[in-house]
């Protein structure tokens, strides 16, 4: 029996992969923020990956977009995770991956 999943959970691995993405095309974490979110304090920044229920998909999905990362590619990796179609995410968890 699988647990269940939470938006929490979600968040996590879609910030895992922001984080990657970061690591490979920036020197630090905060040099995205400064490029994406420049008005966000950086220990707010800092929060969202800490705690991902405090971040919103609109916050993720314009993550994602700066970082080149697709839907489809989010789409592969949440089905692999928590192997459920992601039809059946969106209506359960009211994601969204894209803006």
């Amino acid at each position: 029996m699988y647990s269940a999943i939470t938006k929490y959970d979600i968040n996590q691995l879609r910030l895992s992969i922001i984080k990657g993405q970061i690591i490979d095309q920036y020197d630090t974490i905060d040099e995205f923020r400064r490029a994406v979110y420049p008005q966000i304090k950086l220990n707010t920044f800092r929060q969202w990956f800490k705690k991902p229920y405090y971040i919103s998909d609109q916050r993720l999905c314009n993550m994602e977009q700066a970082l080149g990362i697709s839907e489809q590619t989010l789409t592969t990796r949440l089905t692999d995770e928590f192997d459920l179609s992601i039809d059946a995410l969106r209506k359960a968890k009211g994601i969204q991956l894209s803006t």
